[in-house]
């Protein structure tokens, strides 16, 4: 079971103890990513992500990768639409150094200038590295289809033109204003107990993250609208790259247990209906599935495809024959069932990794206030009855319009212009 705690300073422990693991995964987090910026700060959460890595008063770049590399541990960081963390991953009996890496980037990054314009031209190279990549590229145009100019839409890396005009004034502001003991949480999982974790926590936080908490600023979060329009994007490739999808239910919606479901039947496994009908059967392309996310006010349901641009058309034509079915109550109880024993599959698996363990603690704590128990979890899950997927599937399917993008050679046009990515 996890054990929290919140420390005066108003930082949060979370923490579960697994003995029987030999390793500890620790984690930072804030609940602040790419939608909660400003227009001038788009990209800032995650440019102040790279910048964390480039020193501290304490320690050069070189030092804490070779810090880390010395214990045979792993370190990175990770930055949503909604929420930044940084993570280690180490030997249990190491966690005391991993925990003082950690929370000396988090409070004492320098900010270098050098730093910061070097690190501006790799971020440089990674946006056009996702740009020139098809794939990467078609999330992007989808989110930006789908959600229009909402900062939810924007790149997490930010654009291009973004990342040039900004300063060093302006992230070290981005970063002052955020980065302050009550927004922290702290998560670790694996062979540890919160008698210590919380005795070594504090006494590194007495050397490191000493700063007054007061001045935090809040972001100010308003939920998105979903747009029904299209985009078509011409490139020189083969294939065709193309996604639709419309908004669905976010963490709080009681609805998004069926969703998961009924997103495992449609299309997000190698049994699923869509890759048995539309690759397997009829073999019209390599790839396709579904996919479902929520975030803290919304969420998306996405299926996705790349194929030759002939089988375009019908690849198309098989998905609404197959959702027109799901509408119709082709769904039976078996396939539930089998929903259901794959989500607590899934589960099992996850859950004998330790950084696994900690980025759950952590995600729920941010969305619903504190860990929730997988139990309860999977009650809600087994809850779910074969009329909850066919109301859902009728609600949701039925005379929907799709949003979609498009990312392939010239010849893809034909078959889109004009195209109503209905399911009647």
């Amino acid at each position: 079971m996890s054990e929290k705690v919140v420390l005066d300073n108003g930082a949060t422990l979370l923490l579960e103890p697994v003995p029987s693991s030999e390793a500890v995964s620790i984690g930072l987090w804030i609940n602040l990513g790419s939608r909660d910026e400003k227009p001038h700060e788009h990209g800032c959460a995650h440019f102040t992500e790279h910048m964390l890595f480039k020193g501290t008063k304490n320690r050069s770049p070189f030092d804490i990768a070779l810090e880390i590399d010395s214990l045979g541990g792993e370190i990175n960081g990770v930055t949503g639409k909604e929420n930044t963390y940084y993570y280690v991953n180490v030997a249990a009996e190491h966690y005391w150094k991993a925990l003082d890496v950690l929370l000396d980037m988090f409070f004492n990054p320098l900010f270098n200038i050098r730093d910061f314009e070097t690190e501006k031209g790799i971020i440089l190279d990674e946006i056009i590295l996702s740009m020139d990549d098809p794939e990467d590229f078609l999330n992007e145009l989808f989110s930006r289809t789908l959600w229009d100019n909402h900062p939810i839409a924007l790149p997490v890396m930010g654009e291009k033109q973004d990342i040039e005009n900004l300063s060093r004034e302006t992230l070290l502001k981005f970063y002052q204003n955020h980065y302050t003991l009550e927004k922290l949480i702290i998560s670790a999982a694996g062979n540890l107990q919160m008698k210590d974790f919380r005795v070594a926590t504090e006494e590194l936080l007495l050397r490191h993250g000493h700063k007054s908490p007061a001045s935090s600023v809040e972001a100010n979060r308003v939920k998105p609208s979903p747009c029904m329009k299209s985009s078509i994007e011409d490139r020189p490739v083969e294939q065709v790259y193309f996604m639709c999808g419309s908004e669905a239910f976010g963490y709080h919606d009681e609805r998004r247990y069926a969703m998961i479901l009924l997103n495992m039947i449609v299309g997000s496994s190698f049994s699923s209906r869509l890759f048995q009908r539309i690759r397997e059967r009829m073999g019209l392309c390599y790839s396709i599935s579904s996919g479902f996310s929520s975030f803290s006010d919304t969420g998306e349901f996405t299926i996705s495809f790349s194929c030759n641009v002939s089988n375009l058309p019908f690849v198309i034509d098989a998905i609404r024959k197959e959702l027109k079915l799901i509408i119709k109550g082709d769904i039976t109880g078996e396939e539930l069932e089998r929903a259901k024993d794959r989500f607590y599959g899934n589960y099992i698996l996850s859950k004998e990794s330790v950084e696994w363990k900690m980025v759950k603690m952590a995600a729920q704590q941010i969305i619903y206030g504190a860990p929730i128990p997988f139990s309860k979890t999977l009650e809600k899950i087994r809850s779910v009855t074969i009329d909850d997927i066919y109301e859902l599937a009728e609600a949701f399917f039925k005379g929907k319009s799709f949003s979609y993008a498009s990312v392939g050679p010239p010849e893809q046009r034909k078959f889109l212009e004009g195209l109503s990515l209905s399911i009647e």
